[in-house]
């Protein structure tokens, strides 16, 4: 750390040139593809530049990224942050957000960072709150529909949930209902492949090992998982499988195997417990698509 003449001590990053803004390079013959629970984002972590700097390395790194857990009742920390991520980069970012969704005062979104190079977006759907009398969201998803350009993974839909850690069992089994619900409004445009993602508190002890008979993402053969119940995807010492990915159709088969994983950003970039922290309680969550 270095100390300022006001006092304040600001730290300075263990890995050279992480604070500096560049372009990453990968393999442009594949799709990044991730989804990152940023905890409780809003005003108050955009005015930390030490985490906004972790924020913008690990976001850059992706074609587009379902981000959770914002809560931030002006909606402009987002937007702030869109704004710092497209300054890293020569192939920049757009938005779609979700409404603000939650049972209670206490209010969160979903964001999709996307590179208009890459991506089509075509159309969304906000899952709603009381759908029928059913009230099966803390968060209800929300799914939008894209289009992959010059990549077989061409027209799919990307549905993100933060699901209730209490009520994961009976939310992440409705995940089907929502399925067909979406496909059934969208009819002939519904894509033939999607992805269901993020934070699904799928492990530990809000999902146990005996609850997998019950869920029916889990078990009707359609659905696809591909990170499995031992990834750890939490900073903290416990071993849990929370954010995940879920495919279908022919999404299942532009997948490359092998790149389902979690990304520790800690060891990546030798970060210390405290600052891991600020960021996030989550690592994200990424694959590969061709």
């Amino acid at each position: 750390m270095v100390s300022h003449g006001d006092g304040a001590e600001i730290r300075e990053p263990s890995v050279p040139g992480i604070f500096k803004s560049i372009d990453q390079s990968f393999n442009f013959n594949s799709l990044r593809i991730s989804a990152f629970n940023i905890q409780v984002f809003g005003v108050s972590k955009m005015e930390k530049p030490h985490v906004v700097e972790i924020l913008e390395q690990i976001l850059v790194q992706y074609d587009i990224t379902l981000i959770q857990e914002i809560r931030d009742a002006s909606e402009t920390a987002i937007y702030e942050l869109l704004d710092v991520v497209n300054a890293a980069t020569s192939d920049p970012y757009d938005i779609v957000l979700s409404e603000r969704l939650g049972r209670t005062t206490s209010k969160e979104q979903y964001a999709y960072f996307y590179r208009p190079s890459k991506f089509s977006y075509v159309k969304e759907y906000q899952w709603p709150e009381d759908r029928e009398g059913n009230d099966w969201f803390e968060r209800p998803p929300f799914t939008v529909h894209f289009q992959a350009n010059g990549f077989s993974l061409g027209d799919f839909a990307y549905s993100g949930i933060h699901v209730k850690p209490d009520d994961a069992v009976a939310e992440i089994d409705h995940l089907v209902d929502v399925f067909d619900g979406v496909a059934d409004i969208w009819g002939s445009s519904n894509p033939s492949g999607w992805i269901i993602g993020g934070d699904l508190n799928a492990g530990c002890t809000y999902v146990r090992p005996g609850d997998w008979e019950n869920i029916r993402l889990r078990t009707e053969s359609r659905f696809t998982w591909i990170i499995d119940d031992d990834v750890d995807t939490t900073v903290s010492p416990t071993q849990c499988a929370y954010d995940r990915f879920v495919l279908t159709g022919h999404v299942a088969n532009s997948f490359i195997g092998g790149t389902a994983k979690a990304f520790n950003f800690r060891d990546e970039y030798g970060l210390d417990d405290d600052w891991t922290k600020e960021v996030s309680d989550h690592w994200p969550v990424e694959m590969d698509s061709a």
